[in-house]
């Protein structure tokens, strides 16, 4: 028997349901209310999250990183809908740059040995908390604008270094011989 074949598949039968009757359950609460906006919020959090963990079971990168924002997106509108967050300028601008952030950190997640993936991260979770604090008036934007402006190329030369980096492993591994098996001769015994 194949170890593919071994593969738990997730039930998408049942994940359906769960998540519709939590759905259901926060709206004879009170906590949300059940809206065709938030019935379309609520499919988007689902194919978000489908992508994710289907890039995961299947190992198929390409869908971590929309599947993650297409998520946190509409995790934002929804905890909007019930009047947790809002989606004013203050909070939505740096939400957006926290939601890109964490959607390339979980393509980070996906495979540690991206680390480049670390540099649009940190990137816009700083941007997105630098506007957060700005916001809190625990500094001047001025002068954070003003660093930003001189210094932008540095982000531009670590994103390079790092992709030079990044093919220079690969080409190293890929020159070093693989070592030859060792073959007992039956004749010399």
């Amino acid at each position: 028997m194949s170890s593919k074949s071994n593969n738990r598949k997730i039930p998408v039968l049942g994940v359906i349901l769960i998540a519709v009757g939590i759905i259901l359950l926060m709206d004879r609460i009170g906590m949300l209310d059940l809206s065709f906006w938030n019935i379309v919020t609520g499919i988007i959090i689902l194919y978000g999250a489908t992508l994710v963990i289907r890039s995961f079971n299947t190992g198929d990168r390409s869908k971590v990183f929309w599947g993650t924002t297409l998520f946190l997106l509409g995790l934002f509108f929804i905890l909007d809908s019930m009047n947790m967050i809002t989606t004013r300028y203050p909070v939505f601008v740096p939400a957006i740059f926290l939601i890109l952030g964490f959607s390339f950190f979980m393509m980070y997640v996906y495979n540690v040995r991206d680390w480049h993936l670390l540099i649009p991260t940190l990137f816009f979770v700083a941007i997105g908390g630098l506007i957060i604090a700005e916001e809190l008036s625990l500094f001047y934007a001025y002068r954070i604008e003003y660093y930003l402006l001189k210094f932008w190329p540095v982000l531009l030369i670590v994103f390079g270094l790092g992709l030079l980096l990044k093919s220079r492993r690969r080409s190293q591994s890929k020159t070093e011989p693989e070592p030859e098996p060792v073959v007992e001769n039956a004749a010399e015994n």
